[in-house]
């Protein structure tokens, strides 16, 4: 026998309703036995267990629901063989979909409850190719002449992007409990009927959709406190990780091709433990866009948004802030024809950090965007932004970097284009070419290529 070498057996039985019943049901067991080489023979290593049984009643479009239940055991039987830890894993998950009142109400429900385990996680930066990478390295804060995990942060620009965080698993395992909940609520009174075909009620010309996604996984809770998705009053103790995603979108004339009103209200917060503690994030913001189509030539639009962005760290102090932001984005669009399309745009964005010295940004952005396309050949885009950004600080910070979005104080200029074009039926060739050119830097120039082929 090599060391490589193994065998299974895998049994399985099940019974199903009928695939033509009008509701669908059935339950499953299937047991798997490893065998893995000890000296000169094949011993038994571990035994895994798994219990199926799921519900589907959606014969009815308008109000159909799923369900399933998973129980999955492995029993270590020699430890010497293998390093998989036995464990018990427990899995329930519920779908629902309806819709009411000719389409007034509709909503898509997902819950799930499950227990397991999982190892605490550490995590360091990996340098890759630039622009392939996620993260950007905003240099020597403490000066000690080490890349440490604090002086990372997510790359503004493509030529930063040199790095990816590696999660190393620990040898620590803990016992969890976690549950996912998941909300999207439509309401349109208009139903069915669109909201710009002829005169319609004021009421018809609204619509609003909600959703809500929940995540929590702890330890050592009560079983009812832990299978609660929207119990939020956790113990620093028994806490592994929370997410908490909200957002509503309240439409005015949303089908309407001449003019409309969209609010937003963004809310996602999120508490995880790693190995060096906790790390807390927050965003809150609140948006205005409208839209008016002046003639079929020229779009106006207007976007103002505000909020607050906060992250807290009980291991990395450097990476504490609290900013509360402001910004407007007046906007003209000109497309004289089915072909070409001019952008112009100025966005302001005030930036206040409300501990530590409670640094103040201002960003001014003018940015032109062109765009020319070719029926089934491809386009070609082209953009240019010029940045001047008024800080009163010099230090590298992970603080600095989140409030100046990578740019550095005075003028920045980014610049770009790409060209995309489809070599017959089932080939596409796309050319992308960046700029930037940073207030006392040199400028950076990214270049990329890619062949795609449609089989």
């Amino acid at each position: 026998l090599f060391s490589n070498s193994y065998s299974f057996e895998d049994y399985q039985v099940y019974l199903n309703k009928s695939d033509s019943s009008k509701s669908k049901a059935g339950i499953s067991y299937k047991q798997r036995i490893d065998r893995l080489p000890s000296n000169e023979n094949l011993k038994l290593s571990a035994v895994a267990e798994e219990m199926n049984f799921y519900t589907d009643f959606s014969s009815n479009p308008r109000n159909s629901i799923r369900t399933m239940t998973t129980y999955r055991s492995l029993v270590i039987k020699d430890t010497i063989l293998t390093r998989q830890e036995p464990g018990k894993i427990l899995l329930n998950r519920i779908d629902h979909t309806a819709t009411f009142w000719s389409g007034i109400v509709s909503a898509v429900t997902y819950y799930e409850v499950g227990t397991g385990q999982e190892r605490r996680q550490e995590y360091y930066y990996l340098e890759v190719p630039a622009g392939q990478g996620v993260y950007a390295y905003i240099g020597d804060v403490n000066g000690n002449n080490v890349k440490d995990v604090d002086e990372f942060a997510i790359a503004a620009f493509s030529f930063q992007a040199k790095y990816i965080r590696v999660y190393v698993q620990t040898n620590n395992y803990i016992s969890t409990r976690s549950n996912q909940f998941s909300e999207i609520l439509t309401l349109s009174p208009a139903g069915n009927k669109s909201s710009s075909s002829g005169t319609v009620p004021l009421l018809h010309r609204f619509s609003n959709q909600t959703s809500v996604r929940l995540e929590k996984k702890t330890k050592d809770e009560a079983l009812l406190s832990s299978l609660n998705p929207f119990n939020r009053t956790i113990n620093d103790t028994s806490l592994v990780s929370t997410t908490t995603n909200v957002r509503n979108i309240l439409y005015f004339n949303r089908t309407n091709p001449y003019y409309g009103l969209d609010f937003t209200l963004l809310d996602n917060r999120n508490k995880s433990f790693l190995a060096n503690g906790f790390e807390t994030r927050m965003l809150v913001s609140r948006t205005i866009n409208s839209r008016w189509n002046i003639n079929r030539s020229v779009l106006v639009a207007l976007l103002y948004e505000n909020g607050e962005k906060s992250n807290r760290s009980e291991f990395f102090t450097t990476r504490d802030y609290k900013i509360f932001f402001d910004g407007v984005e007046p906007k003209i669009t000109l497309q004289p024809g089915n072909s070409f399309r001019l952008s112009a745009a100025y966005k302001y964005t005030s930036k206040r950090n409300s501990i530590g010295n409670k640094e103040v940004t201002f960003l001014n952005r003018f940015i032109l965007d062109a765009k020319y396309t070719t029926v089934n050949a491809g386009n070609v885009n082209a953009k240019i932004s010029i940045v001047n950004v008024k800080y009163g600080a010099s230090e590298t910070s992970f603080l600095t970097y989140e409030l100046l979005e990578g740019f550095k104080p005075g003028r920045n200029l980014t610049w770009g284009a790409a060209v995309q074009r489809n070599l017959g039926s089932s080939m596409q060739l796309s050319l992308n070419y960046d700029g930037t050119k940073l207030q006392g830097s040199p400028a950076v120039h990214t270049g990329g290529v890619q062949f795609r082929a449609f089989f």
